[in-house]
């Protein structure tokens, strides 16, 4: 009976420790990298919302007239990753008062809303996503390439010279806010590259 239990073989308690210290060095190495890969999967929302708003903005400009100035949506720009639900308003189209249309160039002018551009997004963003028209930055024969302008303010009046679209966001909350930019003219550009 005692040749039976000591020709049992099993694991010492060494090798058990080093198996679980293999574990940890390859977990210690594999999170971070997990955790930035996550972090650029979230960045491709930003980066297709803003082209699309690129879209949309050029195919109202080819129906009104002018580029539309939007309010930021969502109000509150979304930190940490977490995301936020669009207000139902911005879904409805609007229409313009009686004797003010979107484009009147020196009268009356109707800001739209996003859905009047013919974009919404889809579903909760974790980027607050903002586009103003402007004659300044992106001037008509003007091209940015790797050029992050400041985002001009809301102009009053229609203008069909530009826009600036962008997504700010701040996924990972840290101190520095994350922000895409696009124009009529220009590619898509990360301002703040290597932050989430």
């Amino acid at each position: 009976m005692l040749k039976l239990f000591r020709k049992q073989e099993g694991f010492t308690l060494i090798e058990l420790m080093i198996v679980v210290a293999i574990i940890g060095i390859l977990a210690a190495i594999a999170i971070p990298n997990f955790l930035q890969y996550q972090m650029k999967s979230r960045q491709s929302e930003a980066k297709t919302n803003v082209t699309s708003i690129k879209t949309s903005q050029l195919a109202f400009q080819g129906e009104r007239g002018c580029f539309g100035s939007l309010a930021a949506m969502p109000a509150v720009m979304p930190v940490g990753g977490s995301a936020t639900i669009w207000p139902a308003a911005e879904f409805t189209p609007s229409a313009p008062a009686v004797g003010a249309t979107f484009c009147v160039a020196g009268g009356t002018s109707t800001l739209p809303l996003w859905s009047d551009i013919g974009w919404v997004p889809s579903g909760p963003t974790r980027y607050q996503y903002v586009t103003n028209a402007t004659a300044a930055i992106t001037a008509l024969g003007t091209i940015l390439t790797g050029v992050c302008p400041a985002m001009p303010a809301a102009v009053g009046a229609p203008t069909n010279a530009g826009f600036v679209a962008s997504a700010s966001s701040n996924l990972n909350s840290n101190a520095v806010v994350s922000i895409f930019m696009n124009a009529e003219n220009s590619n898509m550009v990360d301002c703040t590259p290597g932050e989430f």
